[in-house]
């Protein structure tokens, strides 16, 4: 589960959060030896759970994982950008343009072409019949 939860840290876009909960869980599976009687790698056991907390808390708009699954769900995707203080970047600028939209129509709009020749050539085809 912990090995899942830093993978998800990676697609999340959290990086910082996966790779602080490895060196924290080798740092507690190595078990080192205190030094001077206090252990210093004790301070780092609890940021194991690191990884669990990010794979929790939302995406980063720009990240793989948000791709995947916040693609139909934009209220969560709105919150991320929101969260991550991506607002301005996706909410549009000066001229009134929103970017977010702008990408999207720009990305469907051939394949809806595509699909209304598809569709008028089957409706030809069928008065041709």
């Amino acid at each position: 589960m912990w090995l899942g939860c830093v993978i998800i840290c990676f697609l999340k876009g959290k990086p910082g959060s996966a790779v602080i909960g490895i060196v924290a869980g080798v740092a507690q599976e190595i078990g080192l030896r205190p030094i001077g009687g206090y252990c210093t790698l004790n301070l780092l056991c609890p940021l194991w759970l690191l990884p669990i907390l990010g794979a929790i808390r939302l995406a980063r708009p720009d990240s793989y994982y948000a791709n995947w699954f916040y693609r139909r769900n934009l209220r969560t995707y709105w919150r991320a950008a929101e969260r991550f203080g991506m607002i301005e970047e996706y909410a549009g600028n000066e001229d009134g343009e929103n970017a977010y939209i702008a990408e999207k129509t720009a990305e469907l709009d051939p394949q809806i072409d595509a699909l209304i020749a598809e569709l008028k050539e089957q409706q030809k085809n069928k008065k041709g019949v």
